[in-house]
């Protein structure tokens, strides 16, 4: 699709700065000329054209999404949508490439406590076989310290390419979208009803919806602000996680770019995790809860896994993953040089974080003991969980979305050794005993 024309007026009022508009309504007038049937838009390079409104780019990002159906993950990158309630700070990395378009959580998101959300607990070891502040078994491999790991034979090419190329706006910034609900025996399930295509990798299974819960990004079921609208439900009860990408409930049940995803978490699982070349609700095949941190975890003052972080996909290698992942996508565009999807990469023992405030230095330590694992493409380096669902707060316990980033550098980083890489096929196995 090309624009050949776009025209604007408002003769009441001038274009406001703002990143809201709250005038009469926009004329728009577009000159539309289709020139492919399937066209894969990168909405990710879109910027807002100077002296347009919000509504106007808005508009244009939704024309151009119409036009784009494809298969989960194996689009460009989207503009992930995220919350920090600062911009970014005058030291921030260079921009070369374009920010995020999105809205403050606050514009989305209703914070005010209601009765029947359900609080994920924390106080949850070995209800499942887990440890305190893990999901999944010791074993797993997010839940293992690599601090004495051996060092990977690409580390330095990996690191020297990311110093040089991954200079974006939100390098070593957080997202704090993503929300855990918790499930019981008396939580609602609703049936998935799937789409078109194909199905491979997917758990037909029926979904708990928590009462009061949303989606990542959203106030509820419904996924309403184009998205990845992760949906996140964990049942301590059978000890099963359920996890879904680009999802919404409609009227007959659940319906979604994705399809669902079911974790066991007190069984272990091979190195092939639920199957070779397997997505899951993270491109890299892996689960997404286990990685995320939350205010809970900084306020007990230790974070006990591995954290999960993402690039760009053009800044990973092309079609490569290594374990634990076990999926990668034709989205993938980057050199040899570039990180494989898995890759692990863990704070330098030499990285100095004392004069740090004592929260980043909660991270710091999680990443010099556990790393942290390039699980999906996107803008936002590193991931947390919402404090909508959580006992503590991220004001209480002092951790905004710039507080990492003016202390961190690829070269403060090292890629540990994963083995050999794998280049993925498509074509989805199934582990045995996790179909």
């Amino acid at each position: 699709m090309t624009l050949s024309h776009l025209h604007v007026s408002n003769s009441a009022r001038p274009a406001p700065s703002a990143t809201s508009w709250d005038g009469p309504p926009v004329a728009v007038h577009l000159d539309v000329q289709i020139t492919k049937s399937r066209y894969a838009f990168d909405r990710s390079q879109i910027m807002p054209p100077q002296g347009r409104t919000p509504t106007v780019f808005s508009l244009i990002v939704l024309l151009a999404g119409s036009c784009a159906p494809q298969q989960a993950h194996d689009r460009p990158s989207p503009p992930r949508y995220w919350n920090p309630e600062i911009s970014p700070p005058v030291n921030s990395p260079p921009v070369n490439s374009p920010p995020v378009n999105s809205m403050k959580e606050a514009q989305r998101i209703d914070r005010t406590p209601r009765p029947e959300d359900h609080v994920v607990a924390t106080d949850t070891a070995g209800s499942c076989g887990n440890a305190k502040g893990q999901l999944f078994l010791p074993q797993a491999p997010w839940n293992r310290s690599i601090r004495a790991t051996q060092i990977a034979h690409d580390s330095d090419r990996i690191i020297r390419y990311l110093e040089k190329n991954h200079r974006n706006r939100h390098r070593f910034a957080v997202d704090f979208a993503f929300v855990v609900l918790e499930a019981d025996n008396g939580t609602k399930r609703y049936p998935f009803i799937p789409a078109a295509g194909s199905l491979d990798g997917c758990d037909l299974v029926r979904v708990p919806l928590p009462q009061g819960g949303s989606l990542e990004g959203e106030s509820g079921f419904k996924c309403e602000h184009d998205g990845d609208c992760h949906l996140i439900v964990l049942d301590p009860t059978h000890c099963h996680l359920y996890e879904m990408w680009r999802v919404w409930l409609t009227p007959d049940g659940m319906r979604g770019d994705g399809c669902p995803v079911r974790w066991d978490t007190k069984v272990p699982y091979p190195e092939t995790g639920r199957g070779e070349y397997c997505s899951s609700a993270d491109a890299s095949g892996l689960p997404i809860a286990p990685l995320l941190f939350s205010a809970d975890d900084m306020q007990a003052g230790v974070i006990s896994h591995a954290i999960r972080f993402i690039l760009p996909n053009e800044n990973m290698r092309h079609r490569k993953y290594v374990r634990p992942a076990t999926h990668s996508t034709p989205a993938t565009s980057g050199p040899p040089d570039a990180p494989p999807y898995g890759s692990r990469m863990r704070l330098r023992a030499d990285f100095d974080a004392a004069k740090l405030k004592p929260a980043v230095r909660i991270l710091t330590t999680a990443l010099k003991e556990y790393g942290m694992i390039l699980v999906d493409g996107g803008v936002v380096t590193f991931t947390a969980t919402s404090d909508r669902y959580t006992r503590h707060k991220w004001s209480e316990v002092g951790f905004g979305a710039w507080d990492m980033a003016p202390h961190l550098k690829w070269t403060d980083f090292e890629v540990v050794d994963a083995g050999p890489e794998i280049a993925w096929t498509g074509d989805c196995q199934r582990a045995p005993g996790h179909e």
